[in-house]
C-alpha cells in the first residue's frame, strides 16, 4: 500500500515498469520544459509558486536534486510541488495533497484522477474500490490497537453529509489494503502519469496519513 517518497526509488520503480505508450508525447505541466535546468524552472516557478526550498542550488557531486514549492496544482492546493533534476535536467514533477475531514483522501484522488483525463483521455490503467462495506465490517479489518472509538465517532459526525461519509469509508479500505489506488497514463516519448496514494506517518487515531500525489515523469530524461 505504502509509495515511498524518495525520488531515486520513485524514479527507479517507473523505469522498471513495461513502456506501452498510449497517448502522444508527454510535456511537463507548469509551462517548463524536459531537461530544464533547476535556474530555468525556479525562474518560472517563482512567478506562480511559494518556494520553499532547498536555498542551496545544486551539489555538483549529487545527481539528484530536488526544488520544492506550495501552490495550486491539479486544481488543489498543493503542500508539496517537486521539481526533479537528474544531472541538472528536469525529469520528474510531483505534487501532493493533505487531506481533512472535509477532503478526504480517496476524494482528492478521484478529482485528480479526473482533471488529467480531461487532458490526457482516460488512464490505461485505474484501480477500483472494492463496493462499499459498512463501517463496523471495515473497522473489523483494522488491526486492534487502532481507536475504534474514536473513528467511531467521527464517522457519526460525517454521517450527515453521505458524499463525504463514502469517501471516508474507501479511505478506510486503504488503511485496510482493501484498495491501492493508482491510475496510469503512459506516452510516446517514454513520459508517463501516475496519480497514487502515499502513506506517511500515524495520526491521532493510530491510522497512516495518506496523501494523494500526482507523478510526471520522463524515462529518457534519466538516459
Amino acid at each position: 500500500m505504502r509509495y515511498l517518497a524518495k525520488p531515486l526509488i520513485i524514479a527507479t520503480a517507473l523505469l522498471l515498469a513495461p513502456l506501452k505508450a498510449t497517448a502522444a508525447e508527454l510535456y511537463p505541466p507548469g509551462g517548463v520544459r524536459w531537461g530544464g535546468t533547476p535556474q530555468e524552472v525556479g525562474a518560472l516557478w517563482q512567478r506562480y509558486y511559494k518556494f520553499l526550498g532547498p536555498q542551496e542550488g545544486p551539489n555538483p557531486d549529487l545527481f539528484l536534486h530536488e526544488q520544492r514549492y506550495e501552490g495550486s496544482f491539479l486544481g488543489h492546493k498543493s503542500d508539496h510541488i517537486a521539481a526533479l533534476f537528474f544531472a541538472g535536467q528536469l525529469f520528474s514533477v510531483s505534487a501532493s495533497y493533505s487531506p481533512d475531514t472535509n477532503n478526504p483522501a480517496s476524494m482528492i484522488w478521484e478529482e485528480l484522477v479526473e482533471k488529467v483525463e480531461k487532458t490526457h483521455g482516460q488512464p490505461e490503467k485505474r484501480s477500483k474500490p472494492m463496493q462499499l462495506l459498512s463501517l463496523h465490517a471495515i473497522l473489523a479489518l483494522l488491526p486492534p490497537e487502532i481507536d475504534k472509538n474514536a473513528l467511531l465517532e467521527l464517522y457519526q459526525r460525517a454521517d450527515k453529509d453521505r458524499r463525504i461519509g463514502n469517501y471516508m469509508l474507501r479511505d478506510l479500505q486503504i488503511q485496510t489494503g482493501s484498495w491501492v489506488p493508482e491510475a496510469v497514463w503512459r506516452f510516446s516519448n517514454g513520459g508517463v502519469i501516475k496519480v497514487v496514494m502515499r502513506a506517511g506517518a500515524a495520526n491521532q487515531f493510530g491510522l497512516q496519513n495518506l496523501k494523494p500525489a500526482a507523478i510526471y515523469i520522463r524515462h529518457d530524461q534519466l538516459k
